[in-house]
């Protein structure tokens, strides 16, 4: 039984409902340093959101476009999957680059096509090829997203994931039926910030949709979303001890959403511990994936498009 199905038990107070992976499933492959990726499992319920980090709004860089002159990468996939860019992991079909859904900037975006119906499943990702440097640890994220529908089925995938090699993850996705950030380091950090719709808590039996099909709190299927997300590892080498800092900020549409932030006060507490102790990956070099890592979705169809992908310094904001 996965980590995911021992905390649903506890939680539900017993396996009925419980979706584990079907036995299909591709089991998470090593990434490029061998090690096998780990997925987040652990739902914060109860704990309280003070200490959420309140660092005000970065400015934006003006006029940012589909490529901002502050990017220190960018892809709005005018020109295909470039194999200078992205390395794929997984299926050669399950990315594709899409002409005749709208595109959130340009003609076409990158579609994947996930989940057993298409025969995709287990780990599926594109990789930024390049090893992007962040000096001062600090990193932007913008990603425009776009749902064929807002289930957000089964497990816990994550559709944005950084990584930095030593088994240290931070993960934009879904646990069950709701918008999550989560995390897994190796010091014990297992732990979700998780967006419930609907009064909160977990939706037993559902497992392989929810009732609210076309929207997920403020987002809505078929239309695109902006996705941001600024982090900030506080890491300041070898002999650093001392980080108060840490921290993950979400924007969606230029809206911030406290629901899904994350600090030292929030995640120390999950551990049990008092800072200073990293639960970040060193952004410097880290790996960007955009698809679905962890554990993904069982049973269905997951689509989902990304377009105008850019990391930056600063805030880059959602200009098309």
């Amino acid at each position: 039984m996965n980590r995911l199905s021992i905390l649903l038990c506890a939680l539900l107070g017993g396996c009925v409902g419980v979706a584990s992976p079907d036995a299909g499933d591709v089991e998470p492959a090593p990434d490029d340093a061998g090690r096998v990726d780990a997925g987040t499992t652990r739902d914060d319920a109860g704990a309280p959101d003070a200490g959420t980090p309140d660092a005000g709004t970065p400015p934006l860089d003006g006029g940012a476009g589909p490529c901002p002159a502050t990017a220190i990468f960018c892809d709005d996939f005018e020109t295909g999957l470039d194999a200078a860019k992205w390395l794929t992991n997984g299926d050669a079909t399950t990315f594709t680059i899409d002409t005749t859904t709208p595109a959130a900037h340009g003609t076409r975006s990158l579609h994947m096509a996930y989940g057993q119906p298409y025969g995709h499943t287990g780990y599926q990702t594109v990789q930024i090829k390049p090893r992007l440097a962040a000096p001062d640890d600090r990193v932007y994220v913008r990603a425009f997203m776009r749902f064929a529908d807002l289930k957000l089925p089964g497990a816990h995938p994550f559709f944005i994931d950084v990584s930095d090699g030593t088994g240290t993850e931070l993960g934009f996705g879904s646990i069950i039926n709701d918008f999550a950030f989560m995390a897994y380091a190796p010091n014990g950090l297992d732990d979700a910030r998780i967006w419930y719709e609907g009064g909160g808590g977990w939706h037993p039996g559902v497992e392989n949709g929810d009732a609210t099909p076309n929207t997920e709190n403020t987002v809505t299927a078929q239309t695109w979303v902006c996705v941001e997300l600024m982090y900030f590892g506080d890491h300041q080498g070898a002999g650093d001890t001392q980080h108060p800092g840490e921290q993950v900020t979400v924007w969606l549409d230029g809206v911030e959403i406290p629901q899904l932030a994350a600090s030292d006060a929030i995640w120390q507490q999950a551990l049990g511990r008092a800072p200073p102790e990293h639960w970040s990956p060193v952004y410097d070099g880290a790996r960007w994936k955009f698809g679905v890592s962890s554990f993904g979705p069982d049973n269905v169809a997951l689509d989902i498009w990304f377009d105008a992908i850019a990391v930056s310094h600063t805030r880059i904001g959602c200009d098309r």
